[in-house]
């Protein structure tokens, strides 16, 4: 059985070494280059939650998958800034936004705090774009508030509860034995897990995907983040949601195997999948021009 890269890390690098792909907690400036980027934080349910807001038109919502943030998106945020207004959270537990480790990180609790951010911010007609986890998070909004949600762009969904450990998740108090183990090789041998693209694992990237580890933290919340992939209600969702969808797919998907993507293709209505034969399981790091152009394509469908 092809095993998911949640369960590769946890494998390889004794259990909670995974976390290395969180952001740091700390707040410091994001080198973004789209223009009229602006860095807010909004307080959620005693989160604050670090998120950019950049440019105007039409809403657009980008949502990383587990151990990522709202870095992996930098690509996205510098071209669709251009026509839309884009907003890019960290989410709750990761990148700069708080690391409450007496919170409950399910897929219920994670969107009801997307919920009331999306409300805050103002984005009540909105595209979701989600990456991995991101996207299954999507999927859980356009079942609760189908009204608000236009479309969506789901990447390499993890979909599937067998993509993350049984049980991890309830093991969290043990992040600061681990601690010791992350650094800046182990966050390189995870992200060739990630990327297909060797351009994209560079001191910059390393260092970014690397920063956080300083903060027991982190890892304890990446930890219990695995309860949102472990969610086992989603063919129940499925049905409910009749928003246009897109499903890119890298086929070089080190962490999401390819028949999780054509079941949801299949279960979920109004969706279509693409996918592509040499791109990995972040394929909008991997390639972002061919990445923003299947989005733009499916934004802008009579352009």
């Amino acid at each position: 059985m092809e095993l998911s890269l949640y369960i590769v890390a946890f494998s390889a690098i004794a259990l909670v070494v995974v976390a290395a792909v969180v952001l740091s907690k700390r707040v410091s400036r994001l080198k973004v280059s789209a223009p009229e980027a602006f860095e807010h934080i909004l307080t959620v349910d005693d989160f604050e939650i670090f998120y950019q807001d950049s440019g105007r038109g039409p809403g657009l919502l980008f949502l990383h998958g587990i151990g990522a943030s709202s870095f992996s998106w930098r690509f996205q945020l510098n071209e669709f800034s251009k026509t839309h207004r884009v907003v890019v959270p960290d989410l709750p537990g990761f990148g700069r936004s708080s690391k409450l480790t007496n919170k409950e990180y399910d897929l219920i609790s994670q969107r009801d705090r997307l919920i009331e951010f999306i409300e805050r911010v103002g984005l009540k007609k909105v595209v979701i774009v989600g990456s991995s986890m991101g996207a299954l998070i999507a999927l859980a909004i356009a079942e609760a508030r189908p009204s608000w949600v236009e479309k969506l762009i789901l990447l390499g969904p993890a979909t599937e509860p067998q993509l993350a450990p049984k049980g991890l998740h309830q093991i969290s108090w043990s992040a600061a034995f681990f601690k010791p183990w992350v650094g800046q090789k182990t966050i390189e041998l995870i992200m060739k897990t990630v990327f297909v693209n060797p351009d994209v694992i560079n001191k910059e990237t390393i260092a970014k995907y690397s920063e956080p580890y300083q903060d027991t933290a982190a890892i304890q919340t990446f930890i219990k983040s695995l309860k949102t992939l472990r969610f086992k209600k989603t063919q129940q969702l499925l049905p409910k949601i009749l928003a246009k969808s897109l499903i890119l797919y890298g086929q070089k998907d080190a962490s999401v195997p390819q028949w999780v993507v054509e079941k949801l293709a299949r279960e979920l209505p109004n969706s279509q999948l693409i996918m592509h034969p040499d791109l990995g399981h972040h394929l909008h790091e991997d390639n972002p021009t061919w990445t923003n152009a299947k989005i733009s394509d499916f934004l802008n469908p009579n352009a």
